[in-house]
C-alpha cells in the first residue's frame, strides 16, 4: 500500500467493518455481551465521519437491550441518531429503548421519525402502534 494517501483511514474502516461482522455473528448466536464488545471495538476504530459509526451504535444499542441494559441502549441509539440523523435504524432503536424505559410519549416521537424515514416498514408501524397504545394507557398521550 502507498503511504500518505489516506490508507490508514481505509484500514481503520476495514477493521471496524470486521468488528461489525464479528458482532453480528456473536449476536446471531445470542452472545449479546460478546457482540457488544465487538461493536465497541468497531466504534473505537471507525473514523468519526464513517457511515459505519451509526450502524455500530445501533447494533450495540440492540445488544444492550437484549442484556437489559436499557440506559446504555438508549445512549447508543442517541449516538447513532447524532452520527446520522437520516439513519432510520437509529431512530427505531431509540424508540424501542424509550419504550422499554416506559417513556412512551418520547418513544412515539422517535418511532414516528423512523416511520417518516421508512414509511413502508411494518416493524416500525407495529412498534409505533404499541407505543401509542401504552402512551394512551398511561395518560401520556399528546
Amino acid at each position: 500500500e502507498r503511504l500518505g494517501d489516506g490508507d490508514g483511514l481505509q484500514t481503520d474502516e476495514r477493521a471496524a467493518e470486521l468488528k461489525k461482522v464479528g458482532g453480528n455473528e456473536a449476536f446471531s448466536e445470542a452472545n449479546y455481551a460478546q457482540a457488544a464488545i465487538f461493536y465497541t471495538e468497531g466504534i473505537e476504530l471507525a473514523p468519526l465521519d464513517s457511515k459505519l459509526r451509526p450502524v455500530l451504535y445501533a447494533n450495540r444499542s440492540f445488544a444492550h437491550m437484549k442484556l437489559g441494559r436499557l440506559p446504555e441502549a438508549l445512549s447508543d441509539a442517541e449516538n447513532a441518531v447524532e452520527a446520522d440523523a437520516s439513519y432510520c435504524k437509529g431512530h427505531f432503536r431509540k424508540g424501542l429503548a424509550l419504550h422499554a424505559l416506559k417513556r412512551y410519549h418520547e418513544a412515539c416521537r422517535a418511532l414516528t421519525t423512523a416511520l417518516d424515514l421508512e414509511p413502508k416498514n411494518q416493524q416500525i408501524k407495529q412498534a409505533l402502534g404499541f407505543a401509542e397504545l401504552r402512551a394512551r394507557q398511561s395518560g401520556m398521550c399528546a
